[in-house]
């Protein structure tokens, strides 16, 4: 289900993505898979950066954070925090860009 909605993000298709991500996010809990739970968070966060619901992205990496810590994953830790950081960028810019006068 993850592969199906990394498929659709690259499709630039966001809502199935989605779709598909908190399918498999959900399938993961049920199996209690830390790894494929901190992914499917991480993923959902970088959805709603493109929706530029940057709290909700946050909310859902920051969460995905956590189980990396967790389950000491360096690697996943270290994109979740460079995608987090992407985020941060992003509020800055785009508050910035708003007042700024025409």
């Amino acid at each position: 289900l993850g592969n199906i909605g990394s498929v659709y993000q690259s499709l630039v298709n966001p809502k199935k993505a989605m779709e598909y991500f908190k399918l498999a996010l959900v399938e993961f809990r049920t199996q209690n898979n830390l790894l494929g739970q901190a992914r499917m968070l991480s993923n959902i966060g970088n959805l709603y950066d493109i929706e530029k619901n940057y709290a909700k992205a946050l909310d859902y990496k920051i969460n995905g954070m956590k189980i990396y810590l967790e389950i000491k994953d360096k690697q996943g830790l270290g994109r979740c925090f460079d995608n987090t950081a992407y985020t941060y960028y992003h509020i800055v810019i785009d508050s910035t860009w708003k007042d700024l006068p025409d």
